[in-house]
């Protein structure tokens, strides 16, 4: 809910920064894709959807495996094989694959908090 309504960690900033990462690969790959679009996009899905509980989020609270290496997981692979760098969706596909190491998905958003400000100061 909070990337939609109140947004005091910036997590849209972030969700919005891992759309333009796949945007910059798609591109990379001869496949345009308006900004303006994408961000519209990405704000209007995360509205309609802000009281759903992804499937991501579902598989981690019940530690089954998850989706993060064909979405995030691919994206940041594929941004380092073209010349992107893809920060946000490494940062966040790094932490997911930690999840085992977490007791709650509190201590993963914790995580992935301080994960996305180390790095961007790096």
């Amino acid at each position: 809910g909070c990337i939609a309504e109140d947004d005091p960690l910036g997590i849209q900033r972030v969700a919005l920064g891992v759309a333009f990462e796949a945007m910059m690969v798609a591109k990379e790959q001869g496949v345009m894709l308006d900004a303006e679009e994408m961000c519209s996009l990405v704000l209007k899905v995360s509205k309609d959807t802000q009281r759903n509980t992804s499937s991501m989020l579902a598989d981690f609270k019940a530690r089954r495996p998850t989706e993060i290496e064909a979405i995030n997981g691919w994206i940041a692979s594929e941004g380092a094989r073209v010349g992107v760098a893809c920060l946000l969706n490494e940062c966040l596909a790094d932490a997911v694959r930690e999840q085992k190491a977490f007791a709650s998905f509190q201590e993963l958003e914790d995580h992935i908090a301080h994960m996305l400000v180390v790095g961007t100061r790096g």
